[in-house]
């Protein structure tokens, strides 16, 4: 290739033309050739014309190609980051998911001892009187009190009342107890009292045996 002027290359045609050109004006030809060759001269020029401004159209494509692709490139990196980000948020959602689960699974349990605390505190609450003589005679069966040693003074025959009024509290039930004196034989009486149908009934703590108060009418 030839660098010319302003051109940065001509094709091997042109040049084989511009040499003919000199080589048949040395030699001497017609006008008729020497215009042929002169209009192939113009054409091929037109042509190389064509074709640089087709190279400088394209250099300005593949600018721009160029230029979009650094584009797209930046544009693909922010989203592979945005979708790393979008990964770590679901990642730690997931995490917190599986606490509030845990978290809810926990309660839940808490719930449901709660529930059946409260079913058993209803059983009890509010306390109620004895609805038969079957029933205070079967939960003084289930209760141990009365199989305890004998007590020898007062003060524990009391705590033996006690403990059976507690007891009937806690499932439920109204039980009270009293005591007296009496001098022949000498000495104290304790006994538990409850109400069954509006009667009192009573017995001795260390023996259950229970016996209806019939000298009076219905308290309650």
């Amino acid at each position: 290739m030839v660098k010319i002027k302003n051109y940065k290359y001509i094709s091997s045609g042109l040049i084989i033309l511009l040499v003919t050109l000199i080589l048949l004006a040395g030699c001497g030809v017609s006008q008729s050739d020497y215009d042929n060759l002169k209009a192939q001269k113009t054409a091929l020029e037109t042509e190389k014309q064509i074709l640089q401004n087709n190279n400088d159209n394209l250099q300005a494509e593949n600018k721009d190609l160029q230029s979009e692709k650094s584009t797209l490139a930046a544009e693909n990196q922010a989203l592979k980051e945005e979708n790393d980000s979008l990964n770590n948020e679901c990642d730690s959602l997931k995490s917190n998911l599986e606490q509030i689960q845990a978290d809810k699974d926990t309660l839940q349990e808490n719930c449901d001892l709660v529930n059946k605390e409260l079913t058993e505190i209803k059983k009890a609450y509010p306390p109620r009187d004895f609805s038969s003589r079957r029933e205070l005679e079967d939960w003084l069966m289930l209760n141990d009190v009365s199989e305890k040693p004998d007590t020898t003074d007062a003060e524990s025959w009391i705590g033996r009342a006690l403990e059976i009024q507690e007891d009937a509290l806690l499932d439920g039930y109204v039980i009270n107890f009293d005591y007296d004196y009496s001098e022949v034989p000498e000495g104290y009486i304790v006994f538990c009292t409850t109400i069954i149908n509006g009667y009192i009934w009573y017995w001795n703590p260390e023996t259950d045996e229970i016996t209806q108060d019939t000298s009076l009418l219905p308290v309650k």
